[in-house]
């Protein structure tokens, strides 16, 4: 009696012992209210479950993307550096260079005054 109880109580428990259910009606019957309820149900279950797979792999590829544009932010950030610094190098170096022009310049046109001789 008892193992008929543990059959009764897990029947009721489970009913639907399959993940995906559908009632079929024997060639000439129809479905009942209940029957169309649970195709229909399962149905859409079906559509969501698929949706929902569509969503994810959408999600992967912007989350790749998003990986890829992010490494070449980071890789461009890092040109951009070395950029600044080689466009500091060479400023400095046009400093550099136009003083020397300008005291050349300078000893010229005393030079060629002649008051090459009040600096001395």
């Amino acid at each position: 009696m008892w193992h008929h109880e543990w059959q009764f109580r897990t029947n009721c428990f489970h009913p639907l012992p399959n993940k995906h259910f559908s009632v079929y009606p024997l060639q000439g019957e129809e479905l009942g209210p209940l029957e169309q309820e649970v195709n229909a149900l399962q149905k859409s279950i079906d559509t969501r479950t698929q949706e929902i797979a569509d969503q994810q792999q959408f999600w992967l590829r912007q989350q790749s993307e998003l990986v890829k544009m992010t490494k070449d932010k980071d890789t461009q950030h890092k040109e951009v550096d070395t950029m600044k610094k080689a466009l500091t190098i060479l400023h400095q170096k046009k400093l550099r260079i136009e003083s020397k022009f300008c005291i050349i310049h300078l000893i010229s046109v005393i030079w060629s005054c002649g008051s090459f001789l009040l600096f001395f």
